[in-house]
């Protein structure tokens, strides 16, 4: 039901935003005959600013350094393997200049959400964040479980402090807040990384010294009584006794064998001699039907 509703929800955002869009292309022929004073198809930048105003009365003019950078956007050049940055002095084409209004619209948006972040941590409001309210701000923003102390607020405004006053302005926020998420972001990704290093390093010690105290611990202790000699004959008799005529059984495991090293000594010893009578069986199984097949036919008696 939550998936469902969550692509329904999605389905007609997109909707809208596609229907909101058409509307707008559909307003470019008014806005060029409008705005574009001169007639010559683009939009300069006294021309710009006009129609923006125009399309969000209530919000303030855009300042000459947004204007800036939406025309720097409309005019640069990207291909697979070069990209050309745009001139501030240039003009917005027929084919950006919707992009930019939506641009300008995205900013507008970014823009209402600082102001409220800044009213939110501008405790004193003074306008401006000083060392304490930076730190509130910093952890705030930080990746969960990272630790922010002092020396990362004094840093951060040092770093971003671009008219040297020793606190940070409404407009130096958003670039404060956009570099201390890359910083917060390594800092967490390096501490992540050596807390599982660390882990997998723990995890081997303790691994490995439990399979040596349970080898030590099974480890049977040698019998005290003198084991009686047998003499080289006898034991190539009893060998030959033992053995079967058309080959060897075969071997037992080392895998298995090592497994079986980490059970008690009792046990080791009547799984060790289950496991060679069940050998035996099999090889002999084996053997008698290879006899069976390498027999010649018998004839048939025929009455």
């Amino acid at each position: 039901m939550a998936i469902a509703k969550a692509k329904k929800r999605m389905k007609v955002l997109k909707e809208r935003d596609k229907e909101r869009q058409e509307k707008l292309r559909a307003q470019l022929e008014d806005w060029f005959e409008k705005f574009d004073t001169n007639g010559d198809g683009v939009f300069q930048r006294d021309e710009l600013r006009q129609l923006l105003i125009f399309l969000f009365p209530n919000n303030t003019a855009p300042a000459e350094e947004t204007i800036d950078l939406l025309i720097i956007r409309a005019t640069e050049n990207e291909t697979s393997s070069l990209k050309v940055r745009g001139n501030k002095d240039g003009a917005v084409s027929r084919n950006e200049l919707l992009e930019t209004v939506l641009r300008y619209r995205d900013h507008i948006g970014e823009q209402q959400y600082l102001n409220k972040f800044f009213d939110e941590y501008d405790t004193d409001k003074s306008g401006s964040f000083d060392a304490s309210e930076l730190l509130a701000l910093l952890k705030a923003c930080a990746p969960e479980g990272l630790e922010v102390d002092a020396g990362d607020a004094d840093y951060v405004l040092e770093l971003c402090d671009a008219n040297n006053n020793g606190a940070i302005d409404r407009d130096e926020l958003q670039p404060l807040i956009a570099r201390w998420k890359v910083i917060a972001q390594e800092r967490a990704d390096e501490l992540s990384e050596k807390s599982g290093l660390k882990m997998e390093r723990n995890s081997t010690l303790s691994r490995f010294m439990s399979e040596k105290s349970q080898s030590a611990g099974n480890a049977e202790p040698a019998s005290p009584k003198s084991t009686p000699k047998v003499s080289h004959e006898d034991s190539q008799k009893s060998n030959a006794s033992a053995t079967p005529k058309t080959g060897s059984p075969p071997k037992v495991k080392r895998t298995l064998s090592r497994q079986l090293s980490m059970a008690p000594g009792s046990l080791v010893k009547r799984a060790s001699s289950v496991l060679l009578k069940l050998s035996m069986v099999r090889w002999r199984r084996r053997a008698s039907s290879k006899r069976v097949a390498a027999a010649p036919p018998q004839p048939v008696a025929v009455g």
